[in-house]
């Protein structure tokens, strides 16, 4: 009878030190990663670092994510992902995971594929805006919800001085 009792007891201890280390193990997960339909857009920050070095140019420098901002999309997810260089300037870039086909944007100068940056093709595509001027150029990314389509662009109307950049992975 000890035995038995030892037995479901040490079976008992067993499950709950595996409940317990798979709990901590979700909340060290960071929530930002997470898009609002549950996706995960990188495995980790330094993973996510990674993946967005292949876009930013290197020849800028390190940077530091600062902060993400979802747009609400019915299927997949897209983020535009703000950042600090090691200059100190700030700059922002789009990754989503829906097809191009569902967006529009303007000011492109060039198209990119995985294969030109060595990104490991995750079928992440992901928008940069670069200033060729002296005006400022922001990314903006807008949801029509009547069709679902995402537009993208660099700066406001009155300024031309700006490219933007697609790159698949």
């Amino acid at each position: 009878m000890k035995k038995i009792v030892l037995s479901i007891a040490t079976v008992a201890f067993v499950t709950l030190v595996v409940f317990v280390s798979s709990c901590q193990k979700e909340e060290n997960v960071d929530k930002s990663l997470i898009a609002p339909n549950g996706e995960f857009i990188s495995a980790s920050i330094s993973a996510l670092k990674e993946e967005l070095s292949y876009v930013i140019k290197k020849e800028k420098g390190d940077f530091n994510i600062l902060n993400f901002e979802y747009l609400p999309v019915k299927d997949g997810y897209t983020v535009i992902i703000n950042y600090q260089l090691s200059d100190g300037n700030i700059d922002s870039i789009v990754k989503t995971n829906i097809p191009s086909d569902n967006s529009l944007a303007t000011n492109i100068v060039r198209l990119k594929s995985g294969s030109e940056n060595s990104g490991g093709g995750s079928g992440s595509i992901y928008h940069k805006c670069e200033a060729t001027g002296n005006c400022p150029c922001k990314l903006v990314a807008t949801v029509d919800f009547n069709t679902g389509r995402i537009k993208y662009s660099c700066g406001d109307d009155n300024c031309s001085d700006c490219v933007m950049t697609i790159t698949f992975d």
